[in-house]
């Protein structure tokens, strides 16, 4: 090669830095297109899920129907008379009443 065609360090990393900010810029755009389109129900209010996630007839693990339950938010979690577990009566009464002034505040 002769001295007018070689490629100095600093050219070429120049142009790999230029070549790498438009493979990032090119990518930023696929996202953004392909970001509306995910998440987005499509026919019969069904969410499509991400391209890693494959829907299959039979489940992979086996799930022991008798165990499930239905949960009932009122009683099975913090809200309402369910917190009455975790805490002392007083101490219910007052973040219930906190939680009610909260409320009305909104």
């Amino acid at each position: 090669m002769t001295d007018d065609q070689q490629l100095s360090r600093r050219d070429f990393l120049k142009t790999l830095g230029a070549t790498g900010l438009a493979a990032g810029m090119a990518g930023t755009v696929g996202l953004t297109a392909a970001g509306d389109l995910l998440g987005a129900p499509m026919s019969g209010g069904v969410y499509r899920r991400p391209w890693w996630v494959r829907q299959v007839d039979v489940p992979t693990t086996e799930i022991k129907w008798p165990a499930i339950q239905r949960v009932n938010a009122q009683d099975d979690t913090l809200v309402g008379a369910g917190l009455k577990r975790y805490t002392s009566p007083t101490e219910n009464l007052r973040l219930q009443q906190l939680w009610q002034g909260n409320e009305r505040a909104r």
